[in-house]
């Protein structure tokens, strides 16, 4: 089967929307060259590195996130209390 005689729409959804192999655009009748799977990949690297500098940030200061807080929260201070639960009884047959 000859993918680009045929356009982007055969076969193309493998890898989601991107195409494996050359295509032709419908409209502009122009190639399309595809797109591998380390350029997706390479794509997301900015967005992972933008989360990790916002956790360092937000790890070395806390005030960023906590501002409504009159003072910073003293994680020894805090207690959990857990409700009691009910017990049921199961009678095995």
């Amino acid at each position: 089967m000859d993918f680009v005689k045929y356009g982007c729409d055969r076969k193309a959804y493998l890898r989601s929307v991107a195409a494996r192999v050359p295509c032709l655009d419908r409209i502009t009748g122009k190639q399309i060259a595809p797109v591998t799977s380390g350029q997706i990949y390479w794509g997301a690297v900015p967005f992972v590195c933008i989360q990790l500098i916002m956790v360092i940030l937000t790890l070395s200061f806390p005030q960023m996130v906590m501002h409504y807080k009159s003072e910073a929260a003293n994680p020894g201070s805090i207690e959990m209390m857990i409700p009691d639960l009910p017990e049921f009884e199961v009678e095995l047959k």
